[in-house]
């Protein structure tokens, strides 16, 4: 990916900010051929489901992602 991690401190929140990077990202990414974002938040954060719904993106799936430690 491109890019990683948007957050905001908390006095900032719902000010329209991510609103509008999303929209830059979006004209850039139509400008250089894109034809869709991606993004992903851990299955507990409901509140970044919530915000990705709300700035348009749908739910494709639910992954769980597996380690295993083989040595130093």
């Amino acid at each position: 990916g491109l890019g990683e991690a948007l957050s905001a401190v908390p006095r900032t929140r719902r000010a329209g900010v991510a609103g509008q990077l999303l929209a830059a990202v979006e004209a850039w990414g139509r400008h250089s051929g894109c034809s869709e974002l991606g993004s992903d938040a851990a299955l507990t954060n409901v509140q970044s489901h919530a915000f990705h719904r709300g700035l348009g993106f749908e739910e494709t799936e639910r992954v769980v992602y597996f380690r295993k430690a083989i040595g130093a």
